[in-house]
């Protein structure tokens, strides 16, 4: 019975070891954004914007540094 409580003991290490250092992995890769003023673009000019966080903005196509998702492209109107 202590064998097992050990084995599980030790298997919950390992797997809570290996989930925090990938999300610190995932927390320390960053993605080289030009943020945009939005107020100083004219109607019809380009920028790009995470869906998930609308305050993540770029003057280029790429990846949002804080999800990871693809930005989306959006017009000034």
């Amino acid at each position: 019975m202590k064998k097992i409580i050990l084995l599980s003991a030790v298997v919950t290490m390992l797997m809570t070891g290996c989930s925090t250092s990938s999300s610190t992995n995932e927390e320390t890769q960053t993605t080289t954004m030009v943020s945009v003023d939005t107020t100083k673009l004219k109607a019809g000019e380009t920028f790009y914007q995470c869906e998930m966080h609308p305050e993540v903005l770029s003057d280029k196509l790429g990846n949002c540094p804080k999800c990871g998702m693809e930005l989306t492209k959006r017009i000034k109107k």
